[in-house]
Parts: structure tokens; C-alpha cells; sequence
């Protein structure tokens, strides 16, 4: 097992965005996957949890308009 520099790996990092959806997805070697997304949009997401996970849903439902129905955006 080692860790190695950044540069090792290929990869980039660029700073120019300060705000807005940042999406991370990394693939092992023996073929398992994780994703993760962050999006800013209200605070705790939906306030709905995972029954399982404890993993806080996001909200970004709330981004499409519904008609008659006013979001959180107005």
C-alpha cells in the first residue's frame, strides 16, 4: 500500500469556480465505484434522511417549477 503525489495519479486541479455543484467520481482497480456530488441549494438538503444510510437527500428538485406551486426561489 503507498500514497503518491498528485501528479502520479493524472489528474488536474483548477480553482476558477468558487460556488455551485462540484462532482467528484473515482473507479479502484478492482472495479468499485463511489460518486459524490455537492450542490449548494438549501440548507440540509430536503431534511429527508436515508432509513439506512443517514445520508441527507438533496433538494435540487426544488430548482424546476411546478406550475401553481412557488419554491423556495419564489
Amino acid at each position: 500500500n503507498a500514497t503518491f503525489d498528485y501528479q502520479y495519479y493524472g489528474g488536474t486541479w483548477e480553482d476558477r469556480i468558487k460556488t455551485g455543484t462540484a462532482h467528484l467520481s473515482v473507479v479502484g482497480l478492482d472495479g468499485d465505484a463511489v460518486a459524490l456530488t455537492s450542490t449548494v441549494n438549501l440548507y440540509f438538503g430536503s431534511k429527508v434522511l436515508g432509513p439506512e444510510t443517514d445520508i441527507i437527500y438533496n433538494d435540487q428538485m426544488d430548482d424546476f417549477s411546478t406550475p401553481n406551486t412557488i419554491n423556495s426561489f419564489g
